[in-house]
């Protein structure tokens, strides 16, 4: 039971309650710790919260879910390594256009969670400098292709 009161409690509820929607499966584990958001079977572990938490880092921590939560729902694991390539950039590239590939139908379907992957997805390429590249060699490929795939 969550204290109704503490608003960091009340965020993680929702951020729970969304994720599970979200994935169409209600045994969806939803927790908080880390530095990373990671994605497992049927649980996914987000960052840590702060005590106060900032609407840009609140929309950033439902993006993670929201991105998580819809790969549980629209990927198709034994697929995906059926078809992966094996030669290392073509299996990058793949894997990047898989992820685009989910986020795209997950947005259609929900275009309520567009926003919130949007802010997950700049932070990520803040966080690989992506917005510092200046030439392909500042980059990794697959990371171009997602972001282009994203914009189609």
């Amino acid at each position: 039971m969550t204290d109704a009161s503490d608003p960091v409690e009340n965020f993680k509820h929702a951020t729970q309650s969304t994720a599970r929607a979200l994935s169409g499966r209600e045994d969806v584990e939803v927790s908080f710790g880390g530095h990373i958001a990671e994605l497992s079977d049927k649980s996914i572990k987000l960052p840590a919260l702060p005590k106060n938490l900032e609407d840009a880092e609140a929309q950033l921590i439902r993006g993670l879910a929201d991105t998580c939560a819809l790969r549980l729902h629209y990927h198709d694991e034994a697929l995906h390594q059926k078809l992966v390539p094996a030669e290392p950039k073509a299996r990058a590239a793949y894997q990047a256009l898989e992820e685009a590939r989910v986020e795209a139908v997950g947005t259609a379907d929900y275009p309520g969670v567009a926003t919130n992957i949007e802010a997950a997805l700049k932070a990520e390429a803040k966080r690989q400098r992506l917005d510092h590249a200046t030439n392909m060699d500042d980059a990794p490929l697959s990371e171009a292709i997602r972001f282009m795939a994203r914009e189609s």
